[in-house]
């Protein structure tokens, strides 16, 4: 409960501060990579809240909100290391050429991290190629956790992942 609400404060000030105050007196391309991970470790605060809940009430999770909370941690994961790795990129960028930096605008960074949310969707589309007889979401009810499996016709009989 404590990582959640300290989660949506600290995001919530990041993205208030930013937008409305330009508390940050940093590159305006870092401030957008920024705000878009704010973003992200929104959306895993929510989908931790929503997985809690169900704990502290003891309820189970149906087939479909197993499968839909599995492909949307894909998504934050994947979309969190992509906007992860930007920002790193960008660093680096910025000390290699500060004079060329100085012309980077938010703009182009929307742009850049609108790919890279795009990329993760891609990635996550990976999970609805496969039919439903290869990729199978379940729920084990002793530890109220969604899991996903392989499941090989061929020589390989049966891998967890």
């Amino acid at each position: 409960l404590f990582i959640a609400t300290s989660s949506f404060i600290g995001d919530s000030l990041i993205l208030v501060g930013s937008i409305k105050f330009n508390a940050f007196k940093l590159n305006k391309f870092i401030v957008a990579v920024i705000e878009h991970m704010a973003i992200n470790d929104l959306l895993n605060a929510l989908l931790l809240t929503y997985t809690m809940k169900n704990l502290i009430t003891n309820d189970a999770m149906t087939e479909s909100e197993c499968t839909v909370m599995q492909r949307l941690k894909v998504f934050i994961a994947y979309s969190g290391m992509y906007l992860l790795a930007c920002l790193a990129c960008c660093k680096a960028l910025i000390f290699k050429y500060p004079l060329q930096a100085r012309s980077w605008r938010k703009r182009l960074s929307h742009k850049v991290c609108l790919f890279f949310w795009g990329f993760a969707a891609l990635a996550t589309l990976f999970y609805y190629i496969f039919p439903r007889e290869i990729i199978r979401f379940s729920y084990d009810y002793r530890i109220y956790n969604c899991h996903w499996e392989f499941h090989y016709t061929s020589s390989y009989k049966h891998h967890t992942y």
